[in-house]
């Protein structure tokens, strides 16, 4: 089968848009939503773009406390000069991709 599509419809093959991790167009009351689902194991995690920083990302991850329960816990990633990135600043990742992978 051949035929065209959008151009919009493709990401670039290794690029934050092509990984199933990141949600392009999710804010965080929707990422809190999408995490806290049932089926959801604690640890599922998503990537989006900052409300804050438009450089930057926000990882979400929903975790497990006594007291508290289910809950998501959001993490500001800050992008680098160089074109890295960073969650704190004593550890450093060249890539979205590597700093997902390391950290969540």
């Amino acid at each position: 089968m051949e035929g065209l599509i959008p151009l919009n419809f493709v990401a670039e093959e290794r690029s934050v848009n092509s990984e199933d991790w990141f949600f392009e167009k999710v804010l965080r009351k929707e990422a809190d939503k999408l995490l806290l689902a049932e089926e959801n194991p604690r640890g599922t995690f998503l990537v989006r773009p900052s409300e804050h920083n438009p450089n930057g990302f926000s990882l979400s991850v929903k975790d497990w406390e006594d007291g508290r329960g289910y809950h998501v816990k959001h993490y500001r990633i800050k992008p680098l000069d160089n074109g890295g990135y960073y969650i704190a600043t004593n550890q450093t990742f060249p890539s979205l991709q590597a700093l997902v992978m390391r950290t969540a």
